[in-house]
């Protein structure tokens, strides 16, 4: 006897994929619900996380910035402190704290060492709104007067 597989119609196969289709039609939603709080995570944290190397890279430029311009001939507390919000604004960081140590005038001694820092909070220049944490970056630069 010749064992003969059974043909289907065109009609019996179109039921059958119909039948497949209807039980597979909720998994690309659950793929989805599963998936995308994982995607979405991973890509305000890369964005976070840029934006925080940004912030520590600009409060170096901001401290760099009002140490050279505290340590040139004549150069004071005050234009230092304003040179280093200055930059900081220009870059886009906010709420910078700058501390100019000793307090530099213009009768202040040659070969003093002048140590400017540069403080900010992560949470006041987060991009996203999704803050890494209480972090606050500081950046120190030390100079010599002139």
């Amino acid at each position: 006897m010749l064992n003969r597989s059974r043909r289907q119609s065109p009609l019996q196969n179109r039921c059958v994929n119909r039948c497949v289709n209807r039980c597979r039609a909720g998994v690309a939603a659950a793929e989805l619900a599963i998936c995308l709080p994982m995607l979405m995570a991973l890509t305000f944290g890369a964005i976070e996380a840029t934006n925080a190397i940004f912030v520590k890279k600009a409060l170096v430029e901001a401290a760099y910035e009002a140490g050279n311009v505290a340590s040139s001939i004549g150069g004071t507390s005050s234009v230092a402190i304003s040179r280093a919000q200055g930059v900081s604004k220009l870059l886009g960081v906010n709420a910078v704290t700058v501390k100019v140590s000793p307090t530099v005038t213009t009768n202040t001694a040659t070969g003093t060492p002048i140590t400017v820092t540069c403080t900010t909070s992560l949470a006041s220049n987060s991009v996203t709104g999704w803050c890494i944490g209480n972090v606050t970056y500081t950046a120190t630069y030390t100079v010599i007067h002139l």
